[in-house]
């Protein structure tokens, strides 16, 4: 069975929607983009989801390969759903080391590991305050480009265009207030995981 679904928070989104559909007796197959194939189980499977697009790419395939070697199973997801990627780069600037630059044969549009777990309980893949805080602060750093991106766009649309037509004046807003909801929640809740870290460990 396939299923198409794209979500505007798939970093926190898609592991909940994948739960669910285990406990319809649905397992993950395979993962394309925003196409999503699962087969019938008895056997129940939890899922968990890691937003990795921060890390190298030969950091990413010894975590993966760490990860199956210990017996889970593993997909990669795309941060931007829906955005068909092919011969495509972009600039990643809060990504450390040598991988700034992503492209579609390296770890663009694979941002976002699953996990997948037999049994009821999914497998708790950061275990300390400082590696929460540090999650969060990657995906604040993430939502921060996209923010500045939006903003560099809307001034390019304006200079070319004169004149916003009020759907795009709409649509940019909203887009804008989420993106900003997504930098504010992240940074609180790396700020309470940094000082929790700095208090307990």
């Amino acid at each position: 069975m396939y299923k198409v679904k794209i979500f505007s928070d798939p970093i926190s989104s898609i592991s909940l929607w994948l739960n669910s559909m285990s406990t319809k007796g649905y397992r993950l197959v395979t993962v394309n983009n925003f196409l999503y194939k699962f087969e019938k189980s008895k056997e129940r499977y939890s899922y968990s989801t890691q937003f990795i697009g921060a890390n190298t790419v030969r950091e990413n395939k010894e975590y993966q390969t760490l990860l199956e070697d210990s017996g889970f199973k593993t997909f990669r997801a795309p941060l931007n759903q829906g955005n068909l990627a092919f011969g495509k780069m972009r600039l990643r600037p809060y990504v450390k080391g040598r991988s700034k630059l992503a492209t579609t044969f390296g770890d663009f549009n694979r941002e976002i590991l699953i996990v997948e777990t037999k049994g009821d309980i999914p497998e708790k893949l950061l275990s300390s305050n400082k590696d929460i805080s540090h999650q969060y602060k990657v995906i604040r750093n993430a939502y921060i480009q996209g923010s500045l991106v939006m903003v560099a766009f809307m001034l390019f649309l304006l200079i070319k265009e004169k004149v916003f037509a009020p759907y795009k004046i709409i649509v940019g807003t909203v887009i804008g207030i989420f993106l900003m909801y997504k930098v504010i929640t992240n940074h609180i809740n790396y700020k309470k995981y940094k000082n929790l870290s700095e208090i307990f460990e």
